[in-house]
């Protein structure tokens, strides 16, 4: 754990270069693939920081090849995403937010809610029928997960969705998460 809190993110150039060797170092020996899969995702953190976003998505990549369908997963498809967003690389996006919604369905107890907002605003086109299929199942999802009463207005998916995710962020900080 003390890795963890050694290389956290900081405004601070040389304490982040430092906790990325220390990331570097502790891949170097270690074998575990979750294990290594979740130290790269906090390489990856450390390395967008220090404006080095080719590298990121790399290490996020490799992050994600090492496991199965699970949160991390889950959460290093979202990276992905983002990162691709900050370089406009739209389509690919598009289809990392699709990959994680896929994810999550898969997983089947979290919410996707910033996952198919991020989906929806990410590009202008039009949703295709299994698109629109998957955005719905998402929303149903985490309108189920978030325990929200009633059923959600699957017409209105982007309305849909910004509900969900302003209910997740608050749920998230009712129970002292950070928002993600």
């Amino acid at each position: 754990m003390s890795l963890v809190v050694n290389c956290l993110p900081s405004k601070d150039r040389e304490r982040n270069n430092n906790a990325l060797r220390a990331v570097e170092a502790f891949l170097s020996r270690q074998t575990d693939s979750e294990l290594r899969s979740y130290v790269l995702g906090y390489g990856a953190v450390l390395k967008e920081v220090l404006g080095d976003i080719e590298g990121a998505r790399k290490s996020l990549i490799l992050a994600r090849s090492l496991i199965g369908f699970s949160r991390l997963m889950f959460t290093h498809e979202l990276g992905l995403a983002k990162l691709s967003q900050q370089q406009h690389l739209t389509e690919e996006a598009r289809s990392w937010y699709r990959c994680a919604l896929r994810t999550g369905l898969e997983i089947g107890d979290t919410s996707c809610a910033g996952e198919l907002l991020g989906f929806l605003t990410s590009s202008l086109e039009p949703l295709n029928a299994e698109d629109t299929s998957l955005c719905m199942k998402a929303a149903l999802l985490s309108w189920r997960v978030l325990a929200l009463p009633g059923e959600p207005d699957l017409a209105d998916l982007l309305g849909v969705a910004k509900e969900l995710r302003a209910e997740e962020l608050r749920a998230n900080e009712a129970k002292g998460r950070l928002p993600g």
